[in-house]
């Protein structure tokens, strides 16, 4: 019976999917801010910062999980009360939120969702758009909150992967997620910002393989919303 109880135990458990974030209205003022794809039942913590990088966290259970942002503050930890992965709450955010960039973490999992900037673009940003809206490319932008991620996975919960801006050559999105990196070439056919040589290596204008990934790249992708 012990043998059988371990075999039973060391079954592979199904991959939880990331958080997604989006926040939506004026800023300052009453927003939206929606999560889903949490573990049912865990604790949301919402991190936020005046800047982007690869700040990991410092302490508690997640300790050491590399994030988007730099220097990483806590805003808030929340329990998902229903039980359903999923919350929706509308707080008043001052001016002095606006422009800050927040990411979503499960603390279960410790996984992190994609990074959305407190009113980002407003009237240019389509409402469903929870990303960054490029003024120069269009599109819904977001940046993969892991390297070895494709643009398949990042855009699932955004509508799928918008292949019509995807396809573009340079690295201002990359810019526009990871500023502190340094300037790279035209490389893949999608944008890639590395954590090995520290580089916004840009897309090369041809058709973008949306499945490519790298061990080292955060992607930066397109999506529909």
């Amino acid at each position: 019976m012990r043998l059988i109880a371990l075999a039973v135990l060391s079954l592979p458990l199904a991959a939880q999917a990331a958080p997604s974030l989006s926040i939506e209205g004026e800023c300052p003022g009453l927003m939206t801010i929606n999560i889903t794809g949490l573990t049912p039942g865990a604790n949301m913590t919402m991190l936020f910062s005046a800047g982007l990088g690869e700040g990991a966290i410092p302490a508690g259970g997640c300790r050491g999980t590399v994030t988007g942002l730099d220097p990483v503050r806590w805003a808030m930890t929340m329990p998902d009360v229903d039980g359903d992965g999923t919350m929706t709450f509308n707080p008043f955010m001052p001016e002095s939120a606006c422009g800050k960039h927040v990411q979503i973490m499960d603390s279960t999992d410790c996984s992190l969702s994609n990074i959305v900037t407190i009113g980002e673009d407003e009237g240019e940003a389509p409402l469903a758009c929870g990303g960054h809206v490029d003024p120069v490319l269009g599109g819904c932008w977001y940046t993969s909150p892991s390297t070895a991620t494709s643009c398949d996975t990042v855009c699932a919960d955004h509508g799928g992967v918008d292949l019509e801006t995807l396809q573009h050559t340079g690295n201002d999105i990359g810019f526009h997620f990871w500023p502190s990196k340094a300037d790279g070439g035209d490389w893949e056919t999608i944008e890639c910002s590395s954590t090995d040589n520290n580089t916004n290596w840009g897309a090369n204008g041809a058709a973008p393989n949306v499945s490519w990934t790298h061990s080292a790249c955060h992607v930066n992708c397109s999506c529909n919303e």
